[in-house]
């Protein structure tokens, strides 16, 4: 459980989200991407280091895609495009 609700609550919640952006969709040839935010219990789920140092900064870009990984080989090669999170767990939820 992550913030006292259990998986099978947050899974039904997701496919909820994702059936009902299915039916509103008129027009097959145009995507529209609804983004699911998780909230958890503050800092037990940290990400991996920048590229360049611990001085470089990474900006996110508005519309643009980002990749979160558990992939261990991208845990210090963080960049605006992909970014390494310690919760293996998390394509599960």
């Amino acid at each position: 459980e992550f913030n006292f609700i259990s998986f099978q609550y947050h899974a039904k919640s997701i496919a909820n989200i994702r059936e009902a952006t299915q039916s509103l969709a008129t027009n097959p040839l145009v995507f529209r991407p609804v983004a699911i935010a998780l909230d958890t219990k503050g800092p037990e789920i940290r990400t991996g280091l920048i590229k360049g140092g611990e001085n470089k900064e990474v900006e996110l870009v508005k519309g643009s895609r980002l990749i979160v990984t558990t992939d261990p080989a991208f845990r210090e090669q963080c960049d605006p495009q992909t970014i390494w999170v310690d919760y293996a767990n998390l394509p599960k939820v």
